[in-house]
């Protein structure tokens, strides 16, 4: 699945950039210099090595049993019992990520220390936004946001394909096309690290960014 991200994503870069740029010049995303996106790959691929362990956990949940997946709508209890589980799952991760992001990453002083969110805030103008932006974590920190997409999973009984395809979802969902920008660049982001380890495959050159 990785792979298939990976092809989805370049496909979609090359294929919308030019478009994006043709037709909405002025978007502030497209103006983001490109050395500051160099950077902004940089860091988001220094991180990516610990964020596919997410996927990893997953999998030792299921192999020692401690995860309540099913592998069908029928071994979940039917459509009925499936619908009303994946809202669950959907609405338990949202709730960690919520508390992670608010609490351990705002308000803790050790988690303000030790995860270093504020690198991710440094980016704050709208030339400055992009999808590479929303990707820009220290490796710790994106990592405590994607590990509910795993820990749910021992608490709600929910259909394993729908797992993967919310981590598909919301990684391929996220707005790689410079036609969205803005705050928006984190509402897909938070939980889809561990499926994006292989977005582009691009270098990255060094760059001067501000700090808070």
């Amino acid at each position: 699945m990785t792979y298939m991200d990976c092809a989805f994503s370049e496909s979609e870069r090359v294929l919308r950039f030019p478009y994006a740029c043709r037709y909405h010049p002025n978007a502030p995303c497209n103006k983001v210099s490109p050395k500051l996106q160099e950077y902004m790959v940089k860091v988001s691929h220094r991180a990516f090595p610990l964020y596919v362990t997410v996927v990893s956990f997953g999998e030792v949940f299921r192999k020692l049993g401690w995860s309540r997946h099913c592998e069908s709508i029928e071994d979940c209890g039917g459509w009925a019992g499936t619908a009303l589980n994946c809202i669950a799952y959907f609405l338990c991760v949202e709730l960690l990520i919520f508390l992670d992001h608010y609490y351990l990453l705002h308000k803790f002083e050790w988690g303000k220390r030790v995860m270093k969110h504020s690198e991710h805030h440094v980016y704050k103008k709208a030339d400055e936004l992009n999808a590479w932006s929303a990707y820009a974590f220290a490796p710790q920190d994106g990592w405590s946001q994607g590990l509910p997409l795993a820990l749910v999973t021992c608490v709600v009984r929910v259909p394993l394909p729908f797992v993967f395809f919310m981590e598909a979802r919301r990684a391929s969902s996220h707005p790689l096309s410079p036609l969205r920008c803005g705050p928006s660049r984190c509402s897909m982001t938070r939980s889809a690290l561990a499926l994006t380890a292989a977005r582009d495959v691009r270098g990255g050159a060094g760059a001067t960014t501000r700090t808070q």
